[in-house]
């Protein structure tokens, strides 16, 4: 796969992919099973840096594979950062009956 090194590999959810950082960039390596395993040409899926990705803090796969989910870097350190609001149970809220 890489000739360079790789770190937190991920695989995708039909075992047919596999994503691994090389240093700030988001990786892609075609997989086969099998008797002899074959592994294809790895292509730059993200490139971290130029994106302002922090993949390193940590990422994940789509199931279907078409996309990621990682964290950003705020673009001006001034901002303020808005607040994530859990609401556990929420579909009680549209129980019949239910706020009564």
């Amino acid at each position: 796969m890489s000739s360079s090194g790789g770190a937190r590999p991920r695989w995708s959810r039909a075992g047919d992919r596999l994503f691994y950082l090389e240093g700030n960039d988001l990786m892609e390596v075609e997989v086969k099973l099998g008797k002899t395993p074959w592994l294809g040409t790895p292509r730059v899926r993200i490139q971290g840096g130029p994106a302002r990705l922090q993949l390193g803090v940590g990422y994940d796969v789509a199931p279907d594979g078409s996309g990621f989910v990682a964290i950003r870097e705020v673009e001006d350190p001034k901002a303020t950062i808005p607040a994530l609001t859990l609401v556990e149970r929420w579909f009680e809220e549209f129980r019949p009956g239910a706020g009564k």
